[in-house]
């Protein structure tokens, strides 16, 4: 039963909780390290950094032929982003509750820890040497070279409130991190102590994403509405909240000039301003895909219509689309060389500027709900439905 199913048993609790909390049931306290994502790492978090571009740097550009590097057999399916660190290694969840770190270049395995459950929420590697991550209903801070617990918090208890929404880390060392009952948590990088909370009105389970101005943004919704929330990460003030047409389960994109761009599991993909008001809408007709947007502002993603899609960043005006067979929470990752990798039936690289396929991989089981992620040297690391986490270049 996912999170849609069960809506009209919680949404009573969740409003009631709501009034009992409160937007507005806030403090500000300084957070104490973390320093955000670990510099100079070529995919150190979900969708690559904290605006969610899902682009990577210079150099990180497979070849056009791509073949297998390395198979690595988790033991449940992959469903979320892998993140890569400055020597290369890499760290990502199954669904059998434990986060592994492995060898970038020979698929070797450095150490697994048993969470309290796994899924969909994707690791954040720290400036301060923590991976950041959350599992069931803990969120873990661990030593990124051995998987040592540096401490946990426990989100509140409750039927189906996992944390599937990966958490942000800022600058000033707050993780901003959602259960699955639509409560934000500030905590403190260092220590994880509670800064402030906010109880935003749905379910999250998209990743939000950070602006430059210490705004984070959050994708909600279930049968209570859906309303996609702006709010402080510093003091975990709201500061707008806009409808939309559908509720949301994939999560946001920022574009450079500050344009907040995501989707509804059912209608639009929005482009909004910084204020709330919208810039410009497109007939998707429906995601539950995070959007990448590259360096010239066109925005790719995946459609509930099994189509990887490029669309306009200034006007939301169509490109192309390509069929890639199957959709579901996978979200497109963009090359040093524009191209485009999205999982579907196979894995494809697609040429970002027609949509044409360049390359595919079949991994034998389905990378539907892949997210990959695209090393300094072109590997491209996307999990399957069948637990295997694969290398190619």
């Amino acid at each position: 039963m996912n999170k849609r199913e069960f809506a009209t048993l919680v949404a009573l609790f969740v409003i009631a909780f709501a009034v009992g909390c409160g937007g507005d049931n806030t403090y500000s306290v300084a957070g104490g390290g973390g320093g955000g994502p670990v510099p100079g790492a070529p995919w150190p978090k979900f969708k690559h950094d904290n605006l969610n571009t899902g682009r990577v740097g210079n150099g990180g550009s497979p070849s056009a032929t791509p073949s297998l590097v390395w198979d690595f057999t988790a033991g449940g399916n992959i469903a979320n982003n892998a993140a890569i660190d400055v020597d290369g290694t890499i760290f990502f969840v199954a669904s059998d509750g434990k986060i592994y770190a492995v060898n970038g270049t020979t698929g070797a395995q450095k150490w697994q820890v048993t969470m309290e459950d796994g899924g969909q929420s994707s690791p954040i590697i720290g400036a301060d040497g923590s991976v950041y991550v959350g599992g069931g209903s803990v969120f873990y801070a661990l030593d990124k070279t051995t998987g040592s617990e540096k401490w946990h918090f426990d989100v509140q208890a409750g039927f189906g409130n996992d944390i599937d929404s990966t958490p942000v880390l800022t600058d000033d060392g707050i993780v901003c991190v959602a259960d699955g009952n639509g409560v934000i948590y500030g905590l403190d990088a260092a220590t994880g102590a509670q800064l402030w909370t906010f109880t935003a009105p749905g379910f999250i389970e998209g990743a939000p994403a950070l602006g430059s101005d210490g705004t984070v943004y959050f994708t909600t919704g279930d049968s209570t509405g859906n309303s996609f929330v702006a709010v402080d990460s510093r003091t975990g003030a709201q500061k707008w909240v806009f409808n939309a047409d559908s509720y949301m389960e994939g999560g946001v994109a920022i574009a450079a000039d500050g344009t907040i761009i995501f989707g509804t599991r059912n209608g639009q993909l929005y482009a909004l301003k910084t204020d709330g008001t919208v810039k410009w809408t497109s007939p998707l007709g429906g995601t539950r895909s995070t959007p990448a947007i590259s360096p010239n502002g066109t925005i790719y993603i995946v459609a509930a219509d099994a189509t990887c899609r490029a669309l306009n960043g200034s006007t939301g005006a169509e490109l192309w689309q390509t069929n890639i067979e199957s959709s579901g929470i996978c979200s497109p990752s963009i090359a040093a060389d524009g191209t485009v990798c999205v999982g579907g039936d196979l894995l494809y690289g697609l040429n970002g500027t027609t949509g044409a396929k360049v390359w595919e991989f079949d991994g034998g089981s389905s990378f539907r709900d892949a997210i990959p992620s695209i090393g300094s040297d072109g590997t491209v690391y996307a999990g399957t439905l069948n637990g295997h986490m694969f290398a190619v270049r």
